[in-house]
């Protein structure tokens, strides 16, 4: 991922996938800090730094939402309302009916 980034003739593309795959590393390891904790790979005061830093990214990521959405082609049919949007009419796609509507989550 990180190579086909730095591909990006794009300079303001380049840095919005780069902010979604720091995200993601960060989610992986705040996920799994009490293993990275109990190792010592992680200082606890660290690990609350990196919970902070996965908030703030979400922050800067969420304007690219829907667009990154697109991107993966993820039928419209499987998305709900979009987060933080309740109440504001904002949705991707009608809350699912029947079969779809008594499926577990993915």
């Amino acid at each position: 991922f990180h190579e086909g980034i730095e591909g990006v003739p794009d300079h303001d593309l380049r840095e919005r996938l780069g902010r979604v795959a720091a995200l993601f590393a960060l989610h992986a390891l705040d996920e799994d800090r009490g293993w990275f904790l109990e190792a010592g790979y992680l200082e606890r005061a660290k690990a609350r730094g990196v919970r902070a830093l996965v908030n703030e990214l979400c922050g800067e990521v969420r304007e690219d939402a829907v667009a990154l959405v697109d991107a993966f082609g993820i039928p419209a049919e499987l998305l709900g309302e979009i987060a933080g949007t309740a109440g504001r009419g904002v949705a991707l796609a009608p809350e699912p009916s029947g079969p779809m509507r008594e499926r577990e989550p993915v």
